[in-house]
């Protein structure tokens, strides 16, 4: 699992003492990064991965999931594509 944190440090650093709460995790596999993105309002997470650590081709599948808010994240898987 990777931790994503939401909060840019700008953010953070007007806010010396904010605790903060996992509200949300995501299975990663060799996770290369993460992207949020908007599309015509609705939010969503793209998940990079590069390897599942069993196969030779260094291969993995890397995610787009919906992004919904809340008192708890959300996160619906979208779609799932292989990459090298």
């Amino acid at each position: 699992f990777a931790t994503l944190l939401l909060l840019t440090a700008p953010v953070l650093a007007e806010l010396p003492h904010v605790q903060l709460k996992l509200v949300s995790s995501v299975k990663t596999a060799g996770n290369a990064g993460f992207e949020f993105f908007e599309v015509g309002g609705q939010s969503f997470l793209a998940v990079a991965n590069f390897w599942d650590g069993r196969s030779r081709d260094m291969s993995a599948a890397s995610e787009i999931f919906s992004v919904a808010g809340g008192s708890k994240l959300q996160l619906k898987s979208r779609q799932k594509m292989k990459t090298k």
